[in-house]
């Protein structure tokens, strides 16, 4: 990723996409360590929320993969020599013959000091749970909460609660959907509302979540389900390059 040309288009955009982000031995050792850990889920954790790997003895392809790739450009973005990967994620959204899974629009935590790389392992775009973003809308800071009237949309607000479910207006000419081949990514702002559909192909979507912030933020505790055993263990949290 061109970090100059990725600083310019995150600070005016919120966001910026690559299409070669990861190499191609870096994306085919990703997939297997991914179908990897899929092979061993526990029937108690969500395919979309598979969390925390990195910090685990077992999750260390991880954590490498973070350390070479995403964070020196999260230390450019923030404008930190040290950004705190506090969160790492894979999530797989099945075909819509599955699941209908969808993610609604919100905000990473607004003014937070975060950015967050999406890391396709497969091909993706609008058909199969892309991200869609509103560029510029980042400067508009914490947009007004949605009010949930639908039971429909319930679940989902509920699923969301940690990032809140946002009212915005969108038309065609102010949403991008991300068009990334298996190995690109995008990176975006904490403010940028974003939101992804249901996969409509008849495939699974990969993909890799990598959250940064600044140093100097303190990151909030709590616990994630361990993808093999299903129990909750207490996050650990690491520091840019280390």
């Amino acid at each position: 990723m061109n970090i100059d040309l990725a600083m310019q288009s995150f600070q005016t955009n919120g966001f910026h996409t690559c299409q070669n982000f990861l190499t191609q031995d870096q994306l085919q050792t990703t997939r297997s360590n991914v179908a990897e850990v899929l092979a061993s889920l526990h029937k108690s954790c969500d395919l979309e929320w598979i969390q925390h790997i990195h910090t685990l003895p077992e999750g260390q392809w991880l954590h490498h993969l973070a350390v070479t790739t995403a964070s020196p450009v999260a230390a450019h973005l923030l404008q930190d020599p040290n950004p705190i990967l506090y969160s790492s994620q894979i999530a797989v959204r099945l075909p819509s013959a599955i699941s209908i899974a969808s993610t609604p629009w919100h905000q990473d935590g607004a003014g937070a000091g975060v950015c967050t790389f999406w890391i396709a392992l497969d091909r993706i775009d609008s058909t199969n749970g892309g991200l869609q973003v509103m560029p510029g809308k980042h400067m508009e800071g914490s947009l007004p909460l949605k009010q949930i009237t639908e039971e429909k949309d319930l679940d989902n607000a509920i699923n969301m609660a940690s990032h809140n479910v946002y009212e915005v207006v969108t038309n065609k000419s102010n949403i991008f959907k991300y068009r990334l081949r298996a190995g690109g990514a995008g990176v975006h702002h904490d403010s940028l509302p974003h939101c992804a559909g249901a996969n409509r192909s008849n495939k699974p979507r990969r993909v890799i979540i990598l959250r940064y912030m600044k140093s100097d933020t303190k990151p909030a505790v709590g616990q994630f389900k361990h993808y093999r055993t299903g129990e909750m263990i207490n996050r650990t949290y690491t520091e840019g390059s280390n």
